[in-house]
């Protein structure tokens, strides 16, 4: 009965390992689907949009977040291009059915190159482009 008992165990934690591992694949499917939201959604307002934080650090481990810093040339109100971004985010992933979260922040195109917070000096020395 105790063999049993383990061999099960070992083939849950062997399932466990392999959604994981799906899971640390399937976010860069996830990143494709909401650049190209993105590009669908604000044309030539759309500048780039660059990944920072572990997932560029390539630190991740595998259930961490996906964060991505938008670069708009205009918009009018932070918070309502806050909730379009992440509408867009939630669309490119929970509603494809990709147990990922992407963590996306609009800003101006002005504002990233001209301001100096200190998380856009971050994504300025360790983010990468990736639409």
């Amino acid at each position: 009965m105790g063999e049993k008992r383990l061999a099960d165990k070992n083939v849950e934690s062997g399932r466990r390992e392999q959604q994981l591992e799906r899971k640390s694949l399937l976010w860069r499917q996830a990143v494709t689907q909401f650049i190209d939201l993105l590009k669908e959604t604000y044309g030539t307002n759309f500048c780039q949009a660059i990944l920072f934080g572990s997932r560029a650090r390539e630190d991740a481990e595998k259930v961490s977040d996906v964060d991505i810093l938008v670069v708009l040339r205009d918009y009018r109100d932070y918070w309502a291009e806050l909730h379009r971004v992440a509408d867009l985010a939630y669309a490119s992933t929970f509603d494809s059915d990709i147990p990922v979260v992407i963590s996306a922040f609009p800003i101006r195109e002005s504002e990233y190159y001209q301001e100096e917070t200190p998380l856009l000096l971050n994504v300025r020395r360790e983010g990468v482009r990736v639409g």
